[in-house]
């Protein structure tokens, strides 16, 4: 059950802001390297960025989609550190 909504103060949204700067640049550069082995990287960063814009916008009982974006890129990240892989869709 979501709670109802509750909103973030100024010092939380400098957070979560700061902590998507990293995380988008951290997994972005891994993604675009492998970008010809992987391209579903821009989509998992989307799909980050809007669970982040999502929460910013409706309060912390939405933070769980941002887990579940994160938990998504960390098992890409630890599959991309195989370079034999090649991910076809």
């Amino acid at each position: 059950m979501v709670r109802a909504k509750a909103s973030l103060s100024a010092e939380d949204v400098g957070w979560a802001k700061a902590y998507t700067g990293e995380v988008v640049r951290v997994f972005g550069e891994e993604f675009m390297a492998a970008a010809d082995r992987f391209n579903e990287g821009p989509l998992l960063l989307e799909r980050f960025k809007s669970a982040i814009e999502w929460v910013v916008s409706n309060g912390w009982a939405y933070f769980r989609a941002v887990d579940e974006a994160h938990n998504e890129m960390r098992i890409a990240s630890a599959l991309l550190k195989n370079v034999r892989l090649k991910f076809i869709c």
